[in-house]
Formats: structure tokens, C-alpha cells, sequence
């Protein structure tokens, strides 16, 4: 695969400089082509009040919303120069940008501008994913989409590329009349979602100036009717429907699970009620999971999740049954890296692509097999990974655990994201919670 990342480098902000009289550092922007080209921001705070990890100025500093505004927008600037910029991109021109120019030198010959459509999606697709708007598996579905665009036009419509200057809604009321009679997409969910990061770029280059509002305005809504009213770029990443085991399926589930004679399925039962007991943890981060993310004295695991690839809020807990399948693990001493053994000791975690690969890979595994247990069990419906996940998270609401607990240790990216999964489980806690209230008494 080409590697995407190295075409839009991607800046951060770093504190430098000795401190002033005031104790105070200055913030640079910088980014890496074959070396550091760094800008000052002309901002100067203490150490104390930077975020190095969340490239912010802490809330704790009184001016921080004007210099956090500040900051974004002087990154903006650049990054939409860099993600427009055609040609080869070389430091000399990267710094020229940075610098406030447009990266053409007098020296090069400046390159004819083709504002091709499907390059600007790709390169904003880029971007996205180097700031860490979203992880890799995202970051490829959205670049396959792109490229089916590519072919349709290319192919299909036997045409010459679409620039930023050809599209309008048009080009797209057609793109999507080919999908429906053509491809035979019947899901209008699955046809929105190969849009999504057409009109996200189409947006980006709206906001910087690339395009005119009456071009594109009518063009970023342009989503089949589904059943909600506005589609929803959040609705491709949405998870499955809920299926969950109640405690009493989870443990005939486990009582049936103690005498299966293969040993793989038994360990895959491991791992299934590891995903329950671990918070609803996904198979992903089970995946992934390493020793050096156990800290069995608090407790707790501390691990930046897959999806994310951010530490959550939340630590998840170790309850004793997920202790106790630890310690059976442990015991078996066949990797001193990852807990379950699903990848080999000296696998490159930052290979996305190959670790995308082997979660696809195992994913599918487990689930062939929990299919054939969960029926062998008698389980009211097919079984897979995910089952455990939810499982947990109806459990907790059932139990009464905030939501927004329920939330942090599911790892969603916001409680909104919670609630839209798990709305009917919330309405019975809801109902259940304003029954409590009205049989309370202030005992005066």
C-alpha cells in the first residue's frame, strides 16, 4: 500500500526557547520533511499551563479559549496550503509555506493547478487521519469510497477528471443513480456513507476559500432520505445492532463453555467472557492487548485503545473474574508481550495496515467458531465478539450505572454516541429512576 502519511506532513505545536523574565516559553508550530521546519506562534506561556499531549493551552490560563482559537487557526492556514499544493513537496517549499508564501519558489517553475476533485478528497482524507481525527480503518473506507468515485468517473462515465471548479449537484445526483442501477446498492445508509468523505472535502475546501458557497452549499446535504431526516456522518461508524446475553444466558453460556474439548474454542471463550468482565472491551483492544498495560496492583488496565488510539478517560477495572483468566494466561507463558497470544512477540504495532489485516483476520475466526458454540449452547441468537460488548453495557445501565461511567469505560468517542446505542435500555432506566423520584419523601 502507498504510504499516505508521507504525503502531508503533520504539524504540532511544541514549547521552545529559554523561559522570558515571566517564566514563560514561546510556541512553535512545527512540522517534519527530512528535518524540523518550525514558525513561532508569537505565544508565550508557562510550561504549567501547556497541554504537550493535547497540543492546548490549559483551561487553568486565563486567555486560553483566544489562544487555543489562535493557534487552530494558524495551523488551518498552513495545513489547507499544504493539502493544495501540487507537485512534489519539498522542504525548501514546505518552508516557504510555513513561512506565509504558497511553496512555488522563483527558482522552481510553477506547476499548472489542476484542482483535481478526487486528489483534494484524497489529501483531506490524509490530513484527517494524521491529526488523529480518526483511526486507520476509518481512514481506509473512506479512501476506498474515494477511489470508487475515481473509477466511476474514469471508467464509467469515460471522462476527463472532476476539478473542484466542475462539481456540483448534478455530478452527484447522477453518482448516486449509478450506485442504486448500476452497483444495485439497496442500502441508502451504505450509499450516504461512500459520499461522507466527498462532501467532508468538499466542506474543507469551502472553508478555505477553494470554492463558493452557492457552488457547493446544496451539494454537502445531497444524502439519500433514511430515517432520520439528516444523515448523520456518524451513522457509518455506529455499531451493530444490539444483541445482548441477560446474566442468566451469560452463564448457561458458561457453564457450557467448561466442557468444550477444543482447546482453541475454549481459549476464544477466554477471550469472549475477558471482553464482558473487561468493561465490554473490543476485540481490537483484545487483540492488543499487552502485559505492560496490566497494572494487576490497582486493578486497572491503562491502555490507548485501538480505535482511538487515545488513553480513555477512565482506566477499565479489573474485576476478579477477568483477574482470574489473567493469571490463567500468564500461567500458559507462550508471549511476554501480548496477553493472548494473537500476535507474535515483535510485531510492529505501527504497521496500521498489517495490524488492520490481522484484526480482520482473527475477527472473522472468532466469530465462525462463537457461531458454532452460541448454537451448540442453545443461545437465542448467533453469537460474536461484539454479543459480549453488549452484553456489558446493558448490564451496567440495567444496574444502574450512569451512563456517563458507562460511556468513559466503553470508550465511545461521547455520551451522545452512548445513548443513541443503548436509547431503549436507557428509557426503562429512565422510567424506573422517575418512578424512584416520585416515591421519595423529605420525611418532615
Amino acid at each position: 500500500m502507498e504510504q499516505f502519511k508521507n504525503h502531508i506532513p503533520c504539524g504540532s505545536f511544541i514549547l521552545l526557547n529559554s523561559p522570558n523574565a515571566r517564566g514563560e516559553k514561546c510556541i512553535y508550530l512545527r512540522y517534519f520533511l527530512g528535518g524540523y521546519i518550525k514558525k513561532s506562534m508569537d505565544i508565550w506561556v508557562k510550561p504549567s499551563d501547556w497541554d504537550q499531549k493535547a497540543q492546548k493551552v490549559l483551561r487553568s490560563h486565563p486567555l486560553s479559549v483566544r489562544l487555543n482559537f489562535e493557534l487552530a487557526t494558524k495551523r488551518q492556514a498552513i495545513d489547507a496550503k499544504l493539502i493544495s499544493y501540487e507537485g512534489n513537496l519539498t522542504s525548501a517549499a514546505l518552508k516557504d509555506i510555513i513561512m506565509g508564501g504558497d511553496g512555488q519558489l522563483v527558482s522552481e517553475a510553477k506547476p499548472k493547478t489542476t484542482r483535481d476533485f478526487v486528489t483534494y478528497c484524497l489529501k483531506v482524507n490524509d490530513l484527517n487521519y494524521s491529526k488523529k481525527a480518526y483511526g486507520y480503518t476509518t481512514w481506509y473506507n473512506k479512501k476506498k469510497s474515494i477511489e470508487a468515485f475515481e473509477w466511476y468517473v474514469k471508467y464509467y462515465l469515460r471522462r476527463e477528471p472532476v476539478t473542484l471548479d466542475d462539481v456540483n449537484l448534478e455530478i452527484f445526483d447522477q453518482y448516486i443513480a449509478y450506485r442504486m442501477d448500476v452497483k444495485k446498492n439497496k442500502s441508502k445508509e451504505g450509499i450516504n456513507k461512500t459520499l461522507v468523505p466527498l462532501y467532508d472535502a468538499l466542506k474543507y475546501a469551502l472553508k478555505n476559500g477553494l470554492v463558493e458557497q452557492k457552488q457547493v452549499g446544496v451539494v454537502v446535504d445531497n444524502y439519500l432520505q433514511v430515517r432520520e431526516t439528516e444523515y448523520n456522518t456518524r451513522l457509518s461508524e455506529r455499531e451493530d445492532r444490539v444483541r445482548y446475553l441477560t446474566p442468566e444466558q451469560l452463564s448457561k453460556l458458561y457453564q457450557y463453555s467448561l466442557n468444550i474439548k477444543r482447546e482453541r474454542a475454549r481459549e476464544i471463550m477466554d477471550m469472549f467472557f475477558f471482553s464482558y468482565y473487561a468493561c465490554g472491551m473490543r476485540m481490537s483492544d483484545i487483540l492488543t492487548l499487552e502485559w505492560n498495560h496490566i497494572d494487576l496492583e490497582n486493578k486497572v488496565i491503562r491502555k490507548p485503545q485501538f480505535k482511538t488510539k487515545k488513553y480513555p478517560e477512565v482506566p477499565t477495572p479489573l474485576s476478579n473474574n477477568a483477574i482470574e483468566i489473567l493469571e490463567r494466561w500468564k500461567g500458559y507463558k507462550r508471549n511476554n508481550r501480548f496477553v493472548f497470544d494473537l500476535l507474535p512477540e515483535d510485531f510492529d504495532i505501527d504497521n496500521q495496515e498489517k495490524l488492520y489485516m490481522q484484526r480482520n483476520s482473527k475477527d472473522k475466526t472468532f466469530n465462525r467458531s462463537l457461531l458454532t458454540i452460541g448454537r451448540n449452547a442453545k443461545m437465542p441468537f448467533d453469537i460474536t465478539m461484539h454479543t459480549a460488548r453488549h452484553s456489558f453495557a446493558v448490564m451496567a445501565i440495567n444496574s444502574g450505572i450512569s451512563i456517563y461511567l458507562v460511556s468513559k469505560l466503553m470508550g465511545h468517542t461521547s455520551i451522545a454516541a452512548t445513548e443513541k446505542t443503548y436509547a431503549e435500555f436507557l428509557k426503562s432506566k429512565v422510567d424506573k429512576d422517575v418512578q424512584a423520584i416520585m416515591s421519595m419523601s423529605l420525611g418532615v
